[in-house]
């Protein structure tokens, strides 16, 4: 099942529909589903799966893997005006990031899910400080129910203003105070921030 809940552009006036989680599924999530199946030796296996894909990218492969999808990359040039052929060298190509296309079979799957509206239970919360206070309080149930400490639950924007009930403007802001203040470390990727509580 897919959760969405209704939002309305702040620029365009249009409603559009955002995706709800309650959380990322992370590396070590999947490492604890395939531990329980196939024994200790499941996280190594990860690990080894990842390096080599890494390695592989860096080595200037396409990595398809038939039932997840295909990675390979993106590059650009630092001289967006040249217009011939001559005007480039290879010391121009920039490597611009890692594209992820999903396997028919995955779109599929997802296609088939049925998709609900939640209804946002959350009141809109006036301070960071009591966004705050709420957002812990909901982590620390996360925490008991995933029984993981706090230090081990990635901490998305969506994530925060799912729980706070914050606009994303207001939660990216949020997030970046509570790092300065301490309170979270920011652990984010190229294309994602996250964060750990501290």
């Amino acid at each position: 099942m897919i959760y969405i809940k209704f939002l309305k552009s702040q620029l365009t006036g249009n409603i559009y529909p955002q995706q709800v989680n309650t959380r990322p599924f992370t590396a070590d999530d999947l490492a604890d589903k395939l531990r329980e199946r196939y024994g200790s030796i499941a996280p190594s296996v990860i690990d080894d799966a990842f390096r080599i894909i890494s390695d592989r990218l860096a080595q200037g492969y396409i990595v398809s893997l038939d039932r997840l999808g295909t990675f390979s990359l993106r590059l650009g040039i630092d001289k967006p005006e040249a217009k011939d052929f001559d005007d480039v060298r290879t010391q121009d190509v920039k490597f611009k990031g890692v594209r992820f296309n999903v396997a028919k079979r995955v779109r599929r799957n997802v296609e088939r899910q049925s998709i609900h509206q939640v209804k946002d239970p959350v009141s809109r919360v006036s301070t960071t400080t009591t966004r705050w206070r709420v957002f812990l309080a909901q982590m620390l149930k996360d925490s008991d129910n995933l029984q993981k400490s706090l230090a081990q639950l990635p901490v998305t924007v969506s994530l925060y203003r799912m729980y706070t009930g914050a606009t994303d403007y207001t939660a990216r802001k949020d997030l970046t105070s509570l790092c300065a203040k301490g309170l979270l470390t920011d652990i984010s990727t190229a294309h994602t921030k996250m964060y750990l509580i501290v």
